[in-house]
């Protein structure tokens, strides 16, 4: 009993201390790079210090592609992504940011849908089966039969 009670020093203040266990990691795919995906991408960037300090969060960006290319990466953090995009030899393809992703082993992984595209809907439960938490500002996404939700 004596051994509960020293364990048990003092009341439960509502806080617990997660500086042991470390940053988690988040994987971001940014499918969409126009004026609301390339908004989104730069908020991202410049906030990443500051939500890695603020929030314990490490938001790493690996993949970012337009209709046409792919840019992957590790970590893509530079705010001249634009150009590396607009250089990249990689044809834009879901297969192949989920293939990327199995093979680089990321975790937490979220597909962020910045299209205007009826197409990259059909893409969604391939998408959810390799593992990806999906957050889309595609207006069509969200007048599809019911079936398809």
């Amino acid at each position: 009993m004596s051994t509960l009670k020293s364990t048990v020093s003092r009341p439960f203040d509502g806080k617990i201390d997660l500086s042991s266990i470390g940053r988690k990691r988040v994987h971001i795919a940014i499918f969409g790079c126009g004026q609301v995906g390339g908004r989104l991408i730069d908020q991202l960037l410049n906030a990443q210090s500051f939500i890695a300090e603020e929030q314990d969060i490490d938001l790493r960006i690996f993949a970012i592609a337009n209709s046409r290319q792919l840019l992957l990466a590790d970590q893509i953090n530079s705010l001249g992504w634009q150009q590396e995009l607009a250089s990249s030899k990689t044809i834009s393809d879901v297969g192949t940011v989920i293939q990327f992703a199995r093979e680089k082993r990321l975790d937490n992984l979220i597909a962020v849908d910045n299209t205007a595209s009826s197409d990259f809907i059909q893409q969604y439960p391939e998408l959810i089966a390799a593992g990806f938490d999906l957050v889309s500002s595609n207006k069509l996404a969200n007048v599809q039969s019911q079936a398809g939700y």
